[in-house]
């Protein structure tokens, strides 16, 4: 049940990170823990609520915003690592929390006439939502948690194959690289489910270029950066197919007393992930040498596990489009291209 993200915590939690204590920094980093988990769920399901249901233009709506979150990504660390650099950590906070509070104010004034209804409580005539979250879902609505749950399981795998940009792929490109040298995606898949299929195949099939560089690598010499550029060429492409409309995926197909619930367990998939890959990364080098299977030898083998996950992941649920689209409640024949 979406009631708008209203991030207050989060500028507060910056601005006690900006105070530089330890205590400060204890709190702070406390602070904006809780204010992310009552934002991310809170405002992927607004966003939902901005499309009715059935709108062709949907996944396309999510894609944009993505974009924004990643435009967002960008140039956030480049001010606040500048202003960090240049004049302290403190200032580099602040910085954070000052556009989190100017953010908070738009939100505000762009709360009564601009998004309405968006962001309150579902309602069912006059009455508000509260005695019906109390009421027994539907068949409809089990069957459409069911899909979200499906949905949530090939999640795990796209972000342990995901995060190993932060380390394992670091690792390769510091050690064994020569470092001296839109919208479309959404008009490509008949579904949403087939999209992020789309997006788990891309994925693996970026980590097949790893799996030959690392191969090459191991002879000694130190691959083209090229190898890396090709790799995240496809990997960028496979996120835009998967993330953005997966997100979208849950906004239309969970209840809707239940939307930021589920769009939360949809992003615990990606604490479980974290997990997995953060073990999966310290094991590199045991894999490396052999220690635990040996299939090609070296680095590649340690490749190879993400691109066989994500091709067979993806493989699989390509194959289960069919049936996440009867829970959901789509027909499962004909093409809907959005306009």
């Amino acid at each position: 049940m979406a009631r708008g993200p209203v991030p207050r915590y989060q500028p507060i939690g910056y601005f006690s990170l900006a105070l530089g204590t330890g205590l400060s920094f204890a709190a702070g980093l406390a602070l904006v823990a809780v204010g992310t988990g009552f934002f991310k769920a809170n405002v992927h399901t607004m966003v939902g609520q901005l499309y009715p249901p059935g709108d062709p233009r949907r996944d396309s709506g999510f894609t944009l915003y993505y974009m924004g979150i990643n435009l967002g990504a960008f140039f956030g660390p480049l001010v606040c690592a500048w202003l960090a650099v240049r004049h302290g950590w403190s200032y580099g906070f602040g910085a954070a929390g000052s556009g989190m509070a100017v953010a908070l104010l738009f939100y505000l004034w762009a709360r009564g006439e601009s998004l309405r209804s968006v962001g309150l409580s579902p309602r069912r005539g006059a009455a508000s939502a509260g005695p019906r979250l109390h009421t027994a879902l539907t068949p409809a609505e089990r069957q459409r948690i069911i899909a979200i749950g499906l949905i949530t399981v090939f999640v795990v795998v796209f972000w342990l194959a995901y995060e190993q940009a932060g380390s394992s792929l670091n690792v390769f490109a510091a050690r064994r690289t020569d470092r001296a040298a839109g919208e479309w995606l959404a008009w490509l898949a008949p579904s949403t489910p087939a999209k992020m299929a789309l997006g788990l195949i891309l994925l693996g099939l970026a980590y097949a270029i790893m799996v030959a560089g690392a191969a090459q690598s191991d002879h000694g010499s130190l691959v083209s950066p090229w190898v890396l550029v090709a790799f995240y060429l496809i990997y960028t492409v496979g996120e835009l197919c998967f993330l953005p409309v997966g997100i979208s995926f849950v906004s239309q197909t969970a209840p809707p007393r239940l939307a930021s619930m589920l769009m939360g367990i949809w992003l615990t998939a990606n604490f479980v992930a974290n997990l997995i890959g953060g073990y999966l990364a310290g094991m590199v080098q045991p894999i490396e040498r052999g220690e635990i299977f040996r299939v090609l030898g070296g680095p590649a083998d340690f490749f190879l596990i993400f691109l066989v996950l994500c091709l067979g992941a993806g493989c699989l649920l390509a194959l289960l489009v069919p049936v996440i689209r009867r829970l959901m409640g789509e027909p499962v024949s004909g093409v809907v291209r959005p306009t």
